[in-house]
């Protein structure tokens, strides 16, 4: 892991040189201990030799090497973010975001800062799907994943629930900060048209919001969800378009 990770820092061709250079002093060197355990006089002949053929040999067998080792080091990478980021939106997964959740609300205690959740669904996606098929939905939840990845904190987790369904958990955001932040992704989904076979698709969403301080530290990543969730339904209920926030009555 180390070795790629050294490798992956500089470029194959410097290394290249570098590897060829040690071989043929490593040969070089060698050569002169041999003949000296043996007391016999290095020809002109064999000096060149000693040079020319780890020449010859070091710089393709070690081109060959790293630009293997540097491809695992992609491909080790690609593999990693599938495992952990949806491949559709880029967004976390579902399983992810439970993880990374847990630890962003400890953060959240230790430091009492308040966490806001957002719940999100796009609205009438399967319409989309249905009247111009799976490929324009599918770039419409690209477009989607884009847009969120663009406008996230370091500290946010952005994952995609399932389907056409989001969840934004923000740490350190008040609930008038997170009306406010779902106000923005209200107008840059507004903003969005997928153009396919001659249509513009646009779409709009539907957003429940909810948030917890030092007054109800208690309360988890799945009550938050569920909290979340059920503002969402009104939101659904009321007329869709629109961010509704959780209370508890």
């Amino acid at each position: 892991m180390r070795t790629r990770q050294f490798i992956t820092k500089y470029s194959t061709k410097i290394l290249v040189v570098a590897l060829t250079l040690v071989a043929i002093l490593t040969t070089l060197l060698l050569l002169k201990i041999g003949y000296e355990i043996f007391d016999i006089e290095i020809r002109l002949s064999e000096w060149i030799i000693g040079i020319v053929a780890p020449l010859l040999i070091a710089p393709a067998f070690t081109w060959m090497l790293f630009s293997l080792l540097k491809d695992l080091d992609v491909l080790e990478k690609d593999m990693r973010n599938l495992a952990t980021h949806d491949h559709l939106t880029n967004l976390l997964t579902r399983r992810v975001f439970f993880e990374k959740s847990n630890d962003l609300i400890a953060l959240s205690n230790r430091d009492n800062r308040e966490i806001s959740l957002l719940m999100v669904d796009l609205d009438h996606f399967k319409e989309i799907n249905d009247t111009f098929g799976h490929v324009a939905g599918d770039n419409m939840l690209k477009a989607f994943g884009h847009m969120a990845n663009n406008n996230k904190r370091k500290t946010d987790l952005i994952c995609r629930f399932g389907g056409e369904e989001f969840a934004f958990l923000l740490w350190g955001m008040s609930p008038s900060d997170a009306m406010n932040y779902a106000g923005n992704l209200h107008n840059r989904l507004r903003k969005i048209k997928i153009q396919h076979n001659g249509n513009t698709i646009q779409c709009t969403m539907s957003i429940g919001l909810t948030s917890r301080d030092n007054s109800n530290k208690d309360i988890g990543i799945n009550e938050l969800t569920q909290q979340a969730d059920n503002a969402l339904y009104l939101a659904k209920n009321e007329g869709r378009n629109r961010t509704v926030v959780y209370r508890d009555s």
